[in-house]
């Protein structure tokens, strides 16, 4: 009986071995590398209590690539109900670094990180990267806290970003009819309505040159509980463009122009980006970064 029972030890121990062993393996260095991919969460804590998640929330995507031209390009979907629906909505583009297992994410604007939030990542497997960030606050009795967070997320495969470097932008991708899916303030995604999302812009060519066509609607209510859509109008504008720099007219003088940024085009998705200042009673000038996001039709 001792024999069998240490037979029994012995090979319980070797199980137990191999599946530490094979979880350990499972785990991967934290490089940039093995940061790379799409991650869908699916678990938050705060303070170490879970906060519930529900199926729309679990749709939420995390995507981490690296251009061509080595800019780090990190792009997240937020999914919110709406009508009972769940929708997802994207952000505009941030940047990523890595040092050590010191993880950030900002807006990059010329030579200043907007936006920025700092990460560490406690976890990172082949299949699950778990990140912890904190955040500090006043109470309602004004004393300082700091809250814990730490988000789980699942892999679920290769990011799906296509590098949106100015080589790759030209006149025939931006050709063609794009429908409105959303668009971000500041990084912060908007929440458009079935109306908005009906709205349309029209890349062309003619005999005479270029021209861009608008098609936007508009809300209309009977005052009651329906809700319809109409076409408000056609606006005719020329356009041009120079690398990544998209310019509209409908005159002569520049007053009559804008200029946008694409920040990423291909063969489903159109990403323009336009910056306005906002002035307040103080004088204060303020920068507003405007994403708009389309899909090919």
């Amino acid at each position: 009986m001792k024999k069998l029972s240490l037979f029994i030890l012995l090979i319980a121990t070797i199980f137990i071995s191999c599946s530490k062993d094979d979880d350990a393996s499972d785990t991967v260095e934290i490089t940039e590398a093995n940061l790379i991919g799409k991650w869908q969460l699916t678990r938050i804590e705060e303070d170490g209590k879970e906060i519930r998640l529900d199926d729309c929330d679990k749709k939420d995507i995390s995507q981490f690539s690296i251009r061509e031209n080595g800019n780090k390009l990190a792009i997240f979907v937020e999914n919110g109900e709406s009508n009972g629906v769940c929708k997802p909505y994207t952000s505009t583009d941030y940047t990523w670094e890595l040092s050590g297992n010191k993880f950030s994410t900002f807006i990059l604007e010329n030579t200043n990180r907007n936006y920025e939030d700092f990460y560490t990542i406690i976890e990172l497997s082949k299949t699950i990267l778990k990140l912890e960030s904190k955040e500090t606050y006043k109470d309602d009795q004004g004393n300082e806290k700091t809250s814990v967070y730490i988000e789980t997320f699942t892999y679920v495969g290769k990011p799906d970003i296509e590098p949106s470097t100015s080589s790759n932008i030209n006149e025939t991708k931006l050709i063609g009819k794009w429908q409105y899916t959303g668009s971000t303030e500041n990084g912060v995604a908007d929440q458009p309505d079935e109306c908005d999302l009906m709205d349309t812009i029209e890349f062309s060519k003619d005999k005479n040159g270029k021209s861009i066509t608008f098609f936007t609607n508009t809300i209309t209510t009977d005052g009651q509980t329906t809700t319809t859509c109409e076409i408000d109008g056609d606006s005719l504008f020329s356009w041009s463009l120079d690398g990544d720099q998209l310019t509209t007219s409908f005159g002569s003088s520049e007053e009559d122009s804008d200029t946008f940024t694409i920040l990423e085009i291909n063969s489903t998705t159109l990403k323009i980006e336009f910056v306005r200042e906002d002035i307040n009673q103080n004088g204060t000038v303020t920068k507003i970064i405007y994403v708009d996001i389309y899909k090919k039709i």
